[in-house]
């Protein structure tokens, strides 16, 4: 089992499945080539950092989700777990396209620190969370 975080989150999203699945892989994330790099590309590589050598299940959460689907193209799954995910991009919300537009407009530094305290809000709610949560 092979799963891949959204954005702004990292294998500790998957804790709870980790406990049923001790095999759990979650790849860290990689970093873009550039700021532009297609999905497509993007996971293309993370795909070529799994050490998987037989059929594996292959999971993502939203932007995880798009990246599977791109990476079970050359990875040839049993099956993909899409949770909470959008098959094209064109499939994203408005807001999440304008979003998107908006974050393309800005210079590089800007997105950065954007995203370097969109983590540490992750972190800081994180901390405030339950240690130990019942799933369903």
């Amino acid at each position: 089992l092979v799963m891949i975080p959204g954005t702004c989150t990292d294998y500790r999203m998957f804790a709870p499945q980790r406990e049923a699945f001790p095999d759990l892989l979650c790849p860290p994330w990689i970093p873009p080539l550039h700021r532009k790099e297609p999905l497509q590309s993007y996971a293309m590589r993370l795909a070529k950092t799994i050490p998987v050598t037989g059929p594996c299940v292959l999971g993502g959460v939203s932007l995880g989700g798009m990246l599977v689907q791109e990476m079970a193209r050359v990875m040839n799954p049993a099956a993909v777990v899409l949770i909470s995910t959008a098959s094209t991009s064109k499939a994203l919300s408005r807001l999440f396209q304008l979003n998107g537009k908006l974050t393309a407009a800005l210079p590089d530094k800007a997105v950065s620190v954007l995203l370097r305290g969109q983590a540490r809000l992750i972190e800081k709610l994180a901390e405030d969370l339950p240690h130990r949560a019942t799933y369903v």
